[in-house]
């Protein structure tokens, strides 16, 4: 079974960590571990990007900063203008842990110690197992 660890939840056999608006934000993927990372259009930060399994796909052209990826055989992380986003660790071959904060680019989601913040909820000591989109927003 495989896990994401986040903010003191955990994601078992999850397809999908988060959607917005019926589209997929954030994903991990394991056996390489890979995460994608797709940003909507139309954020009130104008910064859109669209990263597939560690592959940025597509950018906004405007934006003048690109996000980064940087892998190791353990690690993905996503920054964009050198501040982190997304970091995804392995802990064993099926357990990752994920830090995340989208604050920087317009999406009210971050983790830490107290749980994971979503909008103004926060999310502590769940379980989710077996679902196509853990959390769907939107």
């Amino acid at each position: 079974m495989r896990s994401v660890i986040t903010g003191t939840n955990r994601f078992i056999n999850c397809h999908t960590v988060i959607s917005l608006k019926d589209q997929l934000l954030l994903q991990v993927s394991f056996s390489p571990l890979r995460v994608s990372l797709r940003l909507p259009r139309g954020l009130p930060s104008h910064v859109f990007f669209d990263i597939v399994e560690n592959d940025l796909k597509e950018k906004t052209e405007s934006s003048g900063s690109n996000p980064r990826i940087v892998i190791s055989e353990t690690n993905v992380s996503i920054f964009w203008s050198d501040v982190l986003l997304v970091s995804a660790t392995l802990l064993d071959n099926e357990t990752a842990h994920l830090k995340i904060d989208l604050r920087r680019v317009g999406i009210n989601i971050f983790d830490d110690n107290a749980g994971l913040h979503v909008g103004h909820n926060t999310l502590t000591g769940n379980s989710f197992e077996n679902c196509a989109t853990a959390i769907a927003l939107g």
